[in-house]
C-alpha cells in the first residue's frame, strides 16, 4: 500500500516511504550484517572472498570486477561512461543516471517494497545480463524478498 501523509496534497517522499517500509531502517535483515562487514551502512557492498576485499562504490566496484574477471577483455565504452568516475563527476550528472530507473519503474514491482523473509540455506545464484528487462524483473524480486 502507498504510504501517505497526513495531509492529502502531499505524499511522503522516496526516502520516507523506503523507510517506512524497512529497506534501510532498522527492521533490514542485511543491515547488521553490512554495518559489521563493511563498517558503515552503505550500500552497494561487494563481497569478494576470492580477491580478499570489501568494497561499496558502485565505480569502484565495476572497476575492480572488470580488472579481475574480466580476463583482459575490452570493456563496454557505454559501461565505462555510465560506469566510472571519470565521466561523472558531478551530482548534476550522477542524480539523472541513478534516479531514472527508479522513476520510470512502477514502485510495487521495482524491489522498493521490502517482505520478510529469512536467510536461505543454500545460496541463490542468478544468471542474467543487465539489459535483460525479464533478469530486472528477478533482480527486483529478489531485492524486494532481501535475498
Amino acid at each position: 500500500s502507498c504510504v501517505t501523509s497526513p495531509s492529502p496534497y502531499h505524499t511522503r517522499c522516496p526516502r520516507e516511504t523506503l523507510r517506512a517500509e524497512g529497506v534501510y531502517g532498522p527492521r533490514s535483515r542485511h543491515r547488521a550484517e553490512v554495518v559489521s562487514t563493511g563498517g558503515r551502512l552503505v550500500f552497494p557492498l561487494l563481497v569478494d572472498r576470492t580477491a580478499d576485499v570489501v568494497m561499496n562504490d558502485s565505480a569502484v566496484i565495476c572497476e575492480h570486477l572488470w580488472a579481475v574477471y574480466g580476463n583482459d577483455l575490452e570493456r563496454p565504452t557505454l559501461d565505462v561512461v555510465l560506469n566510472t568516475r571519470k565521466y561523472t563527476k558531478s551530482l548534476l550528472v550522477d542524480f539523472p543516471l541513478l534516479a531514472a530507473p527508479s522513476a520510470l519503474r512502477p514502485w510495487p514491482w521495482s524491489g522498493l517494497m521490502l517482505a520478510p523473509s529469512k536467510a536461505n540455506a543454500q545460496p541463490l545464484v542468478l544468471y542474467g545480463c543487465e539489459a535483460d528487462a525479464g533478469s530486472r524483473l528477478v533482480r527486483e524480486a529478489l531485492c524486494s524478498l532481501q535475498l
